[in-house]
């Protein structure tokens, strides 16, 4: 009786850890498992409704290796990197309104996932001038380069651009074809994201 006890107590221990397991899974919307003795890593992503979520990979020095979007609220995936060199990688994942990276260290038939360094990053500044957002990134690291990405009220991505922060100081975007209304501005700085409302009238 006593070691029916005892099992029984057990199983309710380890219902409970599995139950605590998969909810942490389920709150955050984006998580990335290497795969054990293989050069591969498996993704998984959970969202509250259908949504395009762009997946791509860079090397360290910049360039896009890979960039596949899908279409869905859940997706669990296989991502095979035989081909690549051994170094370091960032595997992003992106939504409209989410943005996360991870990086990738290659070692032979490893993948690890790379500690990402505390970093400070500063959000460039916006203006708008009658029809005009004016994005100043002046006061950005000259080494970080800043995506700028711009959304209607619906969440629809309008417009999607890089800039250099060490060669252009600002740029104007012209948003006369637009209706009035609300947009968001999302801006990704060495990983951080900055997100500004505007509103054109």
């Amino acid at each position: 009786m006593k070691q029916l006890k005892a099992t029984l107590s057990l199983a309710l221990v380890l219902a409970m850890t599995i139950t605590s397991a998969i909810a942490q899974m389920e709150s955050q919307w984006f998580a990335l498992v290497p795969v054990k003795e293989q050069r591969a890593v498996n993704v998984f992503v959970d969202l509250d409704e259908v949504a395009a979520v762009t997946l791509s990979l860079k090397a360290e020095d910049g360039r896009e290796i890979w960039k596949r979007t899908f279409q869905t609220a859940s997706l669990s995936r296989s991502i095979y990197l035989p081909q690549l060199a051994d170094g370091h990688y960032e595997l992003r994942a992106r939504t409209a309104t989410r943005y996360t990276a991870y990086g990738l260290a290659l070692k032979g038939e490893r993948v690890l996932l790379r500690p990402r360094a505390t970093v400070h990053a500063q959000s460039p500044t916006v203006a708008v001038i009658g029809r005009e957002i004016i994005v100043d990134v002046a006061g950005v690291d000259a080494d970080d380069p800043v995506e700028v990405e711009i959304f209607d009220h619906l969440g629809r991505s309008l417009l999607q651009q890089t800039l250099q922060a060490g060669h252009e100081r600002a740029i104007r975007y012209d948003l006369r074809d637009l209706p009035r209304g609300n947009y968001r501005l999302m801006f990704v700085v060495n990983d951080h994201v900055f997100e500004r409302s505007v509103h054109l009238r």
